[in-house]
């Protein structure tokens, strides 16, 4: 699985937390968000963090559906790097069952719906996914500018959101549709991997 191939957020790097960390010494939510967006652009170590955040997360929070889509998300991304067949199969399982449990807690949570619809939308196709990821994004793409304006989302991901669709659009030859979704992308948060690479692809779409 290739998850945000084009590369979303360029975020800062983080520590490491050992299995021994106590839910006073865990890093925030926020921090193991930057690590996790950070190993999704490419750098592999951070991605390594994260998984080890997130594990000591989860074990601390364990209905935290917001740590458990992520969670899942990373079981995910494991699962695509792993050549043990059986592992494979399990962490896929694992991984779309937290997910969905993460959204079925907190249904109206754009954020944790975003991250399923991402990581479900570069899923291979045997796992039956794929249609349901962009009906996803059909139903975010419409709150994402209002929800970053009104503080319920963070502007990047609002972008990222406004930037799949947007992909999801050109593919179904839906150009001008395209374009609107890129121009509200790049305009929510410019600086952003996903407001930079939707401003490239207005200029050559």
């Amino acid at each position: 699985m290739t998850f945000c191939r084009p590369g979303i957020y360029v975020l800062l790097a983080a520590a490491l937390v050992s299995s021994a960390d106590t839910p006073s010494t865990l890093p925030s939510v926020p921090h193991a968000k930057q690590l996790y967006y950070q190993g999704i652009y490419g750098d592999k170590n951070a991605s390594a963090q994260a998984d080890k955040v997130f594990t000591a997360l989860r074990k601390a929070n364990p209905s935290d559906p917001l740590v458990s889509v992520y969670y899942g998300s990373l079981r995910l991304l494991e699962a695509a790097h792993t050549w043990a067949l059986w592992r494979k199969n399990s962490l896929s399982k694992e991984g779309i069952r937290l997910m969905d449990a993460a959204v079925e807690r907190a249904p109206e949570n754009l954020e944790i719906r975003f991250v399923r619809a991402a990581t479900e939308l570069n899923l291979p196709a045997f796992f039956g996914r794929h249609e349901q990821a962009e009906q996803e994004f059909a139903r975010l793409a419409p709150q994402a500018s209002t929800a970053a304006r009104n503080g319920l989302l963070e502007p990047r991901l609002a972008a990222a959101i406004l930037f799949y669709y947007g992909q999801i659009c050109h593919q179904q030859s839906r150009r001008s549709e395209a374009i609107e979704a890129w121009k509200s992308a790049a305009s929510i948060a410019p600086e952003s991997h996903a407001g930079q690479a939707a401003a490239k692809l207005i200029k050559t779409t």
